[in-house]
């Protein structure tokens, strides 16, 4: 599986970049934005980096939209696209970025970036999968693998060879069939896909 090292991405932060949200000269005025994430009680990630953000940035304050990680995708589809008021919005997995790619509720960061010079090296190539059309449209704030565990009794009992370092989803995929087995309560399955 290391040829098709997938990555989950989320956009934790995008109008971070906006820098361009310039001080009114004299007094600071605060600008307050919000960020839309799930399950933000229960996930401590979250917590840490808006406190570390609004200790350096203090004229801007960010208030959190909590929604459930089970309502998430479809919640801010309808939120998004009837114009909710939204600044920064995690994205949960790859099929809802494309889908807010496709529904064009996506701002391009590019000139962001430029603007306030934020070195993108340290992603590598992480970004390619998230252009569109050439155009940045999100910044991960974390990358997970995939790691494979397997069950060699399984493997053994139904005469499989076990899985490699080189294994393509294809493989995995007929690998998966080929261990499953039974029916009903009885029922072995190949595999276990977890999103």
């Amino acid at each position: 599986m290391q040829k098709k090292n997938y990555a989950l991405f989320m956009i934790v932060l995008i109008a971070m970049l906006v820098l361009a949200l310039s001080p009114v000269s004299g007094a600071k005025k605060q600008t307050t934005l919000k960020f839309a994430v799930w399950d933000y009680s229960i996930i401590p990630d979250y917590k840490t980096m808006l406190e570390a953000f609004m200790a350096e940035n203090p004229d801007i304050k960010i208030d959190v939209i909590d929604i459930a990680a089970k309502d998430y995708p479809d919640k801010m589809t309808i939120m998004l696209a009837g114009g909710e008021d939204v600044d920064v919005y995690a994205i949960k997995d790859f099929a809802s970025y494309s889908n807010y790619v496709n529904r064009k509720l996506l701002a391009p960061l590019d000139s962001y970036v430029r603007k306030d010079r934020f070195d993108i090296k340290p992603y590598g190539n992480m970004l390619d999968n998230i252009k569109n059309k050439n155009k940045l449209m999100a910044l991960p704030y974390r990358g997970d693998i995939y790691i494979l565990y397997y069950n060699k009794d399984i493997f053994d009992k139904a005469n499989v060879p076990y899985p490699t370092n080189n294994m393509t989803w294809e493989q995995y995929a007929e690998t998966a069939k080929k261990l499953t087995s039974g029916e009903g309560s009885s029922k072995v399955w190949g595999a276990y896909f977890h999103g």
